[in-house]
């Protein structure tokens, strides 16, 4: 993942004004060309700890984070991507769905877990020329900066697979005791998202899930080392948008 696109995921949480006390720890991995890099970033933005860890499988890597995190207090552990941006308000909005339900094995307790359903996506285009300016070398270009695509993404088809996405996914720490501090299967790079959510069922967990709130943005940003670009998605359930403004200082 290019570095500045690590810097704004993290500078993306790091902005956040939010009743809720969070604490970073980000997985790095040696064999990333821009490491040394990304371990600057991760003390620049007061990440807790930085975890030296190989990049693929993408499963133990996330893994290396969860068994880390034994060692920490903290209420609720969320995975997300080093190219996953959120806009202000994202933490906040999981606090009506973390209340008590009455009935419920959590009941009196703040629930088990959460997950978001649809997210928005970012693909960012390259520089453009426009047009030369007469013959003179001396003379700069007229270019477009960026030429990118921001869509939403409704989730995947429940009559398919009715399920949350991984990224923004919330469980509460003896869930994580339960599935004793592993959420993948070890030893893959594709289908995480069914990976956890088979491990919970395994335990009796179900992982509630649900839209969006308007106004609030969890976007996967993509480019050329992405594992599944957006040309792969669906198109025809893919909604072009203009990048909102409150994400314009992070994509």
């Amino acid at each position: 993942m290019r570095p500045a696109v690590f810097e704004n995921v993290l500078r993306s949480i790091r902005d956040q004004e939010t009743v809720h006390e969070i604490a970073i720890v980000c997985a790095i991995s040696p064999d990333d060309p821009y490491w040394r890099e990304q371990s600057a970033t991760c003390k620049e933005y007061d990440a807790v700890a930085q975890i030296p860890a190989q990049n693929l499988p993408l499963s133990n890597k996330a893994n290396s984070l969860c068994n880390f995190s034994r060692q920490l207090d903290w209420d609720y552990l969320m995975i997300l991507g080093s190219d996953d941006v959120v806009g202000p308000g994202f933490f906040d909005a999981y606090d009506e769905h973390l209340q008590p339900v009455e009935g419920t094995f959590a009941h009196a307790h703040e629930a088990l877990s959460w997950g978001w359903s649809d997210l928005y996506m970012w693909e960012p285009g390259k520089s453009v020329l426009t047009k030369v300016v007469d013959d003179n070398p001396n003379l700069v270009p007229e270019v477009v900066s960026y030429t990118g695509r921001f869509v939403y993404w409704p989730g995947y088809n429940p009559i398919q697979r009715d399920e949350s996405i991984g990224a923004g996914r919330i469980l509460r720490r003896d869930v994580v005791e339960r599935l004793d501090w592993q959420l993948y299967d070890e030893g893959i790079n594709k289908n995480l998202d069914a990976s956890m959510t088979a491990r919970l069922k395994a335990i009796g967990v179900t992982v509630p899930h649900g839209k969006l709130p308007e106004g609030v943005y969890l976007v996967d940003c993509k480019d050329e080392v992405s594992i599944t670009k957006l040309s792969q998605f669906e198109q025809g359930v893919l909604v072009d948008m203009a990048v909102p403004d409150v994400l314009r200082g992070y994509l």
